[in-house]
């Protein structure tokens, strides 16, 4: 268990890390950008401070699993807050991708009503071809969630009859 905490913290530490340092620099140069490629860093920064929610919403499952243990309804509502954040977080990185995509298609700045075709092209490629697995997996989360919800009920159900 010792060892699972100190990668826990270490890999934290880590990523706590690279989204401040990549949000710092995409706040310090968001003024220099317009149209698509502004809108890209927005999404990004937004991305970043998602993943560093869902840290703080698996350090917060964490203590709750060692209070309480697995099958606790607080554990399933921590569950579900994590996926939905997650399906968020994945939205986000879809259209700071699909923006990304979008400025190298056009080579220079570009207003968002004029790229909006290419734009939509690129975030369907995004969400059904590069990130499906990660859409899959966020739903996984939330069907388990809801699957945990009906088994405590069940529990519950038994304890009581018993």
């Amino acid at each position: 268990m010792k060892i699972i905490n100190v990668l826990f913290w270490g890999v934290s530490i880590l990523i706590g890390l690279e989204c401040l340092l990549f949000t710092y620099r995409g706040v310090s140069i968001i003024g220099e950008y317009s149209g698509v490629l502004r809108w890209m860093w927005v999404f990004k920064i937004a991305t970043y401070m998602g993943i560093v929610a869902i840290g703080f919403l698996v350090f917060r499952m964490k203590k709750t699993f060692n209070k309480r243990g697995f099958l606790e309804l607080t554990s399933v509502k921590q569950l579900r807050s994590v996926g939905l954040l997650a399906l968020v977080v994945a939205m986000l990185n879809s259209f700071a991708n699909a923006g990304m995509d979008t400025w190298h298609y056009y080579k220079k700045e570009v207003s968002f009503q004029e790229a909006q075709g290419q734009f939509t092209l690129y975030l369907f490629e995004h969400i059904f071809d590069h990130s499906l697995i990660i859409y899959v997996l966020v739903l996984s989360i939330l069907m388990l969630s809801y699957f945990a919800q009906n088994a405590i009920a069940v529990k519950r159900e038994n304890e009581a009859f018993i």
